[in-house]
């Protein structure tokens, strides 16, 4: 399960999201997922974190204060930007860059 974040920009290849928001994920035991919308409004990238890798955020800003509830103050949680069709293919060669590690492992280098 991942709570939606639909994201317009990424800043310095982040993905931005705010302190109350995380929250909410870490509490209903949720992942996030990225949108990347673009200037079309359509998704153009997605990026997946899942519950047990929520740590990997963290605080690049703090003691933002909301322009729609003037009482609300937030921090700013990012994550580093990898998008999901670029993981999964990673994944896919790691096998192999694994097996040729196991047949070379044996191998005496002069």
């Amino acid at each position: 399960m991942y709570k939606i974040v639909k994201i317009k920009k990424k800043y310095k290849g982040m993905a931005e999201v705010r302190s109350f928001v995380y929250e909410e994920a870490k509490l209903k035991k949720k992942g996030l997922r990225f949108q990347y919308i673009n200037f079309e409004g359509k998704i153009e990238s997605v990026m997946s974190i899942p519950f047990e890798e929520l740590g990997r955020g963290f605080v690049t800003a703090r003691g933002i204060r909301s322009k729609i509830n003037k009482n609300q103050i937030f921090d700013l949680i990012s994550f580093y930007w990898e998008d999901d069709r670029e993981k999964e293919k990673k994944e896919k060669e790691k096998p192999q860059l694994e097996l040729m590690d196991d047949l070379f492992a044996g191998e005496k280098r002069i």
